[in-house]
């Protein structure tokens, strides 16, 4: 586990318990891949690699942040990224899509 992204957390409680206790702060490992969208991708970018695929595809909702993750994670791997982006078209949705779904050459993202 990467010790720079734990934060201890410091009680009292802890502190006469004898105990030590630590967040995960995987808010900090990346602006693009936080929380646990790196964990699911990471596995399989790795798996991907090592069977010399090339491309890779993926699905996900149009506001998804799974989108945008994988689009960038595959740049960073240097996978060709297709994204199918599925669901209806919400008409309460803000008329400019998000950058998950705009087609962006330099994440290297097919759409």
């Amino acid at each position: 586990m990467d010790d720079h992204f734990l934060q201890p957390l410091r009680e009292t409680l802890f502190d006469t318990k004898k105990v030590e206790v630590f967040l995960l702060r995987e808010d900090m490992r990346s602006p693009w891949l936080s929380g646990n969208k790196g964990r699911k991708l990471k596995y399989n970018l790795l798996a991907a690699q090592t069977a010399h695929h090339r491309r890779l595809l993926t699905f996900g909702g149009a506001y998804s942040n799974h989108l945008h993750a994988f689009s960038k994670a595959a740049a960073a791997y240097s996978f060709e990224a297709i994204a199918v982006v599925r669901g209806e078209e919400n008409a309460a949705a803000p008329s400019t899509p998000p950058s998950a779904i705009v087609p962006n050459k330099a994440h290297n993202c097919i759409l």
